[in-house]
């Protein structure tokens, strides 16, 4: 077994322990000693580098906090990658604030050694992590002067850091992206429609289609049928308006993209893609006592998804009701989201 720079290390039934403060440490894990345990209380990050070949995932990282009952901790490897077992040789950043020791375990020996090495650091903000896209997080900083950053990118989504009290603190960053939105209010639709609202993409920007919020009202409660179709063609024809676009921010640039508010159905759908949504929703008479929630299409699942993505001028998306009859009565509110970049 190889010894720690981290002093005082005891092996313990398979299990190297070890004590220090704020330095590095090595030790190689095998079929004697299968895990090393390290204590982290007041600590923020835990970098660790794994060398020599091992099996798909059975190298893990546990943490403790009341030094009893292990839990698996996901790390970030050098692309960005959230992971919670390693695959490959390589350095990966955990943050460990809050935990009383980790433990980093060879859970499925096979043959041979891993040589691992750390450094554990209580620097604030140590671990600093921003996504390029929604979904995955990208290291920026990780707060030791003797470490490379890894997988440094840039983005404004989420920030995931460190507080003074050593605790993992998650923030969502307020988006700086230009916002825009459009709303129609007891919209009477055509008498079997098809599409009734559109949003057309840009020649100049790409569009992204945050959400719409939608309800309506009919003289007998009823389930209707609503649509949710992604074209990759322009309708033509019918009857239409042009809602007011409002900017979240005033000092946005005027907007590119084009919403469409049909009365008379156009007279050629364009090429449908296919239909993003289908949802049966409930719509109540006016006089209802009952909540009329309204229905949310949120194509973003809360930034963690793509949002319903148009990259050029010729890309739409509609509000779609098959062309069925029209409930007598029916009429719809209906808010529709998008941003521009």
């Amino acid at each position: 077994m190889g010894g720690p720079l981290d002093p005082e290390a005891v092996a313990i039934s398979g299990v190297a322990s070890i004590n220090g403060t704020d330095v590095a440490g090595n030790y190689t894990l095998d079929s004697l000693t299968s895990a090393v345990q390290i204590p982290v209380s007041g600590y923020s990050t835990f970098i660790l580098t794994a060398n020599n070949a091992f099996g798909a995932n059975s190298l893990f990282v546990l943490g403790t906090i009341d030094g009893q009952r292990y839990t698996t901790i996901s790390g970030v490897d050098g692309a960005g990658n959230l992971v919670s077992s390693l695959n490959n040789p390589g350095t990966y950043i955990y943050p460990i604030g809050g935990y009383q020791f980790i433990k980093v375990y060879y859970a499925f020996y096979i043959s041979g050694t891993i040589t691992i090495s750390w450094i554990k650091s209580s620097s604030n903000n140590a671990f600093n992590a921003i996504s390029a896209s929604p979904s995955g997080f990208s290291v920026l900083d990780c707060g030791l002067a003797q470490t490379t950053p890894l997988g440094a990118q840039s983005g404004n989504n989420y920030s995931l850091s460190l507080s003074l009290l050593r605790s993992l603190r998650i923030e969502q960053l307020l988006s700086t992206v230009p916002t825009y939105q459009i709303s129609a209010n007891n919209i009477t639709p055509a008498t079997t429609p098809t599409d009734i609202l559109t949003l057309s993409g840009s020649a100049s920007k790409t569009i992204r289609i945050t959400k719409i919020i939608f309800t309506s009202t009919q003289t007998t409660a009823g389930i209707n049928n609503w649509l949710i179709v992604k074209r990759s063609a322009l309708n033509s024809g019918g009857t239409s308006s042009t809602p007011t676009i409002i900017p979240s921010d005033s000092t946005n640039p005027g907007a590119t993209a084009v919403p469409v508010l049909y009365s008379v159905n156009p007279t050629s759908l364009g090429a449908s893609v296919g239909n993003v949504q289908v949802q049966k929703i409930l719509s109540p008479t006016p006089s209802a006592t009952t909540s009329n929630d309204p229905k949310i299409f949120d194509f973003t699942n809360s930034g963690v998804d793509q949002g319903i993505v148009l990259r050029t001028a010729s890309e739409l998306l509609a509000l779609n009701f098959a062309g069925a009859a029209l409930p007598t009565g029916l009429v719809i509110s209906v808010t529709l989201q998008w941003q521009e970049f």
